[in-house]
């Protein structure tokens, strides 16, 4: 039984990858949403953030990617736009480097807005040849001080034009 459940498991990351070859073709456009710092963080309450990304493949396997992004962990709200690349490396797996401008405003402390770094790790499902489910591992290192780097995880959709 196990042996079964094993090859079951491959075959659908193998044929989860053979799909994904032509949508990670240059060329091609994605579109992704995400929700995202579902996080071990510098706060300790609740945390939630939601993003949108487009993407174009400037060459295979690589996309340079543009998004808007929200964030709340109470009692800080924070908006960004994010720019950077990506890069799929094996089967699914693929890492994502985003700058990130921020307008950050915390609740009874007024506002700032701040630069940071936004690292990603993830695996994408291909359910379809077109559509792909993300789960990722999220890093986000801010650049000002007080700020503290946090890990967090979060999963999205993706659709491949």
């Amino acid at each position: 039984m196990k042996k079964i459940l094993l090859l079951a498991c491959v075959s659908v990351i193998a044929f989860s990858s053979v799909r994904a070859q032509e949508s990670l073709s240059a060329g091609n456009l994605m579109f992704q949403t995400n929700v995202t710092d579902l996080s071990v963080s510098f706060i300790d309450d609740f945390s939630i953030g939601l993003s949108v990304r487009g993407g174009y493949f400037v060459a295979d396997k690589l996309p340079v990617l543009a998004g808007i992004g929200v964030g709340y962990a109470d009692p800080v709200t924070a908006f960004s736009l994010q720019l950077g690349l990506g890069y799929y490396l094996y089967e699914g797996l693929y890492l994502n480097a985003l700058g990130s401008l921020q307008y950050v405003d915390v609740d009874g402390y007024g506002d700032s807005t701040q630069f940071g770094l936004i690292g990603e790790l993830g695996y994408a499902i291909f359910l379809s040849d077109r559509i792909a489910i993300d789960p990722k591992l999220i890093l986000n290192v801010p650049f000002k001080d007080g700020l503290k780097t946090s890990l967090g995880l979060g999963c999205g959709f993706t659709i491949f034009f």
